[in-house]
């Protein structure tokens, strides 16, 4: 039986895509992947380039037009963008939520 593995995202990543139905923009709040009995990701498929035997990466995506965040396969993205992790400057406190 095959599991899936889910890892939050701690670094902003903001994906375009468009999925079976419409299309999503948002920021990734996860990865997913499954991994079989036999070893990591399902046997010939992947999102590295094409190359077999690597997991087939899942994003959990917030889109603001949805009503909940949503998984989205790696091959459905059409574009991401990373964001730098910003510190507060020195004396500045963090905003509390």
């Amino acid at each position: 039986m095959a599991d899936f593995h889910v890892v939050p995202l701690s670094k902003t990543l903001l994906v375009e895509g468009r999925g079976r139905r419409e299309t999503f923009r948002g920021l990734v709040l996860a990865i997913g992947w499954w991994e079989s009995a036999g070893g990591a990701g399902a046997p010939g498929r992947s999102s590295f380039g094409g190359a077999a035997g690597g997991p087939e990466l899942h994003y959990l995506v917030s889109d603001q037009t949805k009503s909940a965040p949503i998984w989205v396969e790696g091959r459905q993205l059409t574009s991401q963008r990373w964001f730098p992790v910003v510190s507060p400057a020195e004396g500045e406190t963090e905003p509390v939520s």
